[in-house]
């Protein structure tokens, strides 16, 4: 599986991010991904969502209306951090589909866990793989074919992307 860390917030980019994950398990995708973060669990279509919020429920007609996305992504919500970390550790991927923000902390987190990142490619998320050496692998943001293809290219590869040691990614935490 890959981990999908995200938000609620629009510019999560979630409607793309979906486009993308059903052609990639519709041609063959083999990974699941677990989905995680704050409210992500409003997501979810077995949960019920009292307050009304029409973004949230664009997303999840989105799933309600495809079973191969019910079925390849594991709604996880806001996890405890113990729990989140190990998650983490246990994937092939962190994907940050994040288009236009200050940059995604747990790309960080998952390189100290040996998990490499998928980024969408923008400014904040380029000059963090620059200044840490994550060697993170970036698709373009509103290219489908293209994220399809790097989202296939990480299942594929994943195992042979060489990774800073944690040593190395220690000199750039504030706080140890």
């Amino acid at each position: 599986y890959f981990v999908w860390s995200t938000n609620t917030a629009r510019h999560k980019n979630h409607h793309f991010a979906l486009e993308v994950l059903l052609q990639y398990f519709e041609n063959g995708g083999s990974l699941k991904c677990v989905m995680t973060g704050a409210n992500t669990d409003k997501f979810d279509i077995e949960n019920e969502v009292l307050e009304k919020d029409s973004y949230i429920e664009e997303i999840r007609d989105i799933f309600k209306s495809n079973p191969i996305l019910q079925e390849s992504i594991i709604i996880k919500g806001n996890l405890p951090k113990q729990r989140y970390f190990k998650v983490l550790s246990g994937a092939k991927f962190f994907l940050n589909t994040s288009c236009n923000d200050n940059g995604n902390g747990t790309a960080f987190d998952a390189a100290m866990l040996g998990v490499p990142t998928l980024s969408c490619d923008y400014a904040a998320m380029r000059n963090m793989d620059r200044v840490t050496s994550m060697n993170m692998h970036f698709y373009s943001n509103n290219n489908v074919d293209d994220a399809v293809r790097a989202v296939r290219e990480m299942e594929e590869k994943v195992d042979f992307i060489d990774m800073p040691s944690r040593e190395e990614l220690r000199k750039h935490v504030v706080v140890d």
